[in-house]
């Protein structure tokens, strides 16, 4: 998980970098007992022995909905309320946090009073404003709507984009792909670049890339999410080869876009209208072809 030429690999993004930042605010807090959660598992972690003998210990995840995952979240929680007795940090170590208090956004600030009925717009070159639903989109701008986290149903783990996972989510009795951008590893530039990917494809949707359905964000707000149209994977090395080349082409000449060299046959069929297309599912590193 060490980055590989100074390069960030996926495993040092969903593996090392979010454990050691848990452990970093473990030890600056002096807690033996943590937990590492996304929107489908939690583990639990525990700091074991003092100064150089101390040691990681890691559970097996626990998914939501299982039987124990509130019982198992109870007794952690109890015995971090009970921790007692010395704890040394290693020597050298260089604490992570800051102790001045982070001050509070206020609700103008964060649009927390007009999250729930807003679109959010945004145009091809990635900026974003709040407006009402009753908008309309223009070909040069997105407008999608906003829906609050705890209406989405998340279903199983589908994948992984380039800053996050990818969910099966159900809304409003209609399933959905559901695509994680973790704003601590980058996720917030990734995330206004798709948007403005979709906004200059909108004619494009379900035949080239997948329609955008909405957006939403945990809450904490660390987490972007965006709703994509939900596809399936692509069956038969040739099919997928010619068609990849088209899709790619037709990115290129259609709209002026290049997706990056390292995103090598990374689609989805979608059917529309009864038939099949072979669509692109990563966008956040696109580039126009004049760059």
């Amino acid at each position: 998980v060490v980055p590989n030429e100074n390069k960030r690999t996926t495993e040092w993004s969903h593996i090392a970098h979010p454990l050691a930042q848990l452990i970093g605010y473990m030890i600056d807090n002096k807690q033996r007992h943590g937990s590492l959660t996304s929107a489908t598992r939690t583990y639990f972690v525990f700091l074991e022995g003092n100064a150089e003998n101390m040691s990681v210990q890691v559970s097996e995840p626990y998914f939501v909905g299982e039987p124990t995952y509130l019982r198992a979240w109870s007794y952690i929680t109890s015995l971090g309320a009970a921790q007692k007795g010395k704890f040394v940090a290693p020597s050298g170590w260089l604490k992570t946090t800051s102790d001045k208090q982070t001050p509070q956004p206020s609700p103008e600030s964060t649009g927390s009073q007009s999250r729930k009925r807003t679109t959010t717009k945004h145009n091809s070159m990635g900026q974003s404003s709040k407006k009402p639903n009753n908008c309309a989109s223009t070909g040069a701008s997105l407008e999608l709507m906003h829906v609050p986290f705890k209406d989405l149903k998340i279903g199983a783990e589908i994948g992984f984009g380039r800053n996050g996972s990818v969910f099966q989510v159900q809304w409003e009795n209609q399933k959905f792909a559901l695509k994680q951008f973790d704003l601590s590893k980058g996720g917030f530039d990734a995330f206004h670049n798709e948007l403005a990917a979709y906004a200059r494809l909108q004619d494009a949707w379900s035949r080239l890339v997948p329609e955008p359905m909405f957006v939403s964000e945990s809450p904490s707000g660390a987490i972007r999410y965006l709703g994509l149209e939900l596809g399936r994977d692509p069956s038969g090395d040739d099919y997928f080869t010619t068609e990849w080349s088209s899709v790619l082409n037709s990115l290129k000449t259609e709209y002026g876009m290049r997706l990056p060299d390292s995103i090598h046959s990374n689609g989805l069929i979608i059917t529309k209208d009864g038939q099949d297309h072979l669509v692109a599912i990563d966008l956040e590193d696109w580039s126009a072809v004049s760059d």
